[in-house]
């Protein structure tokens, strides 16, 4: 009688439980549908977290809200200014929205946490060479090969710069080590084929169109 008593008690008590933990399932995977409502979740639960505070600013700022990024990584750079990657993204979205200046304050200091830091290098020499100041854009462009010799796009933006002040030779040299490095750089190609142009190397010019034609019909090239 006790026995029966007892599984009577136990069955609906583990239905209970059950649905209990379903529905719990279902909340949580509501809340985990994507990256952002999960750090949007643990933001809400952890406020002072700087992990969590940067990573749903990365977030944002990757989905195009940029005002709610910036938010939320000042939050976190307030709560721990040393995060360089938190620097750099908030750098961006500066630069996004017009501001160099702030944005150059924002690579400085991501570079300065963490000097090898190739990202914010190469954008504040992109950005110093968008303003005129194109010896300081060389000097960070080779900063940032130091780190990443392989790089294949800086090469070429160091060739673009090289070619911006009219230093054809050096600008030739740098898209040849480009194309070595990433033979499929279709900007790296034509900029090659312009110079030997200019050079007068008319049938190395000509061939240095072909292949960039072509990478870009056969949809291999990389812009």
């Amino acid at each position: 009688m006790l026995r029966d008593f007892s599984n009577k008690l136990f069955k609906p008590l583990l239905v209970l439980v059950s649905l209990f933990f379903v529905v719990l399932s279902v909340e949580r995977v509501s809340i985990w549908r994507n990256t952002g409502t999960l750090w949007a979740d643990v933001v809400s639960k952890y406020p002072t977290s700087s992990y969590a505070q940067r990573n749903l600013g990365t977030y944002l700022h990757k989905t195009g809200n940029m005002t709610e990024a910036r938010v939320h990584l000042e939050t976190a750079l307030r709560l721990k200014p040393d995060i360089p990657d938190a620097h750099y993204n908030l750098g961006v979205i500066w630069m996004d929205q017009g501001d160099f200046d702030k944005a150059l304050e924002e690579f400085d200091l991501a570079t300065g946490y963490k000097p090898e830091f190739v990202e914010p290098l190469a954008t504040s020499a992109f950005i110093y060479s968008k303003k005129g100041d194109l010896e300081k854009s060389i000097e960070l462009y080779k900063k940032a090969l130091i780190w990443d010799p392989q790089g294949g796009y800086l090469h070429l933006n160091l060739a673009i710069v090289y070619n911006m002040k009219g230093e054809k030779d050096l600008a030739l040299n740098e898209c040849l080590q480009a194309i070595k490095l990433e033979s499929k750089l279709v900007k790296a190609h034509e900029m090659l084929g312009q110079i030997y142009k200019e050079f007068g190397r008319q049938a190395d010019a000509d061939q240095e169109f072909i292949v960039a034609d072509n990478l870009v019909k056969e949809g291999r090239g990389i812009r």
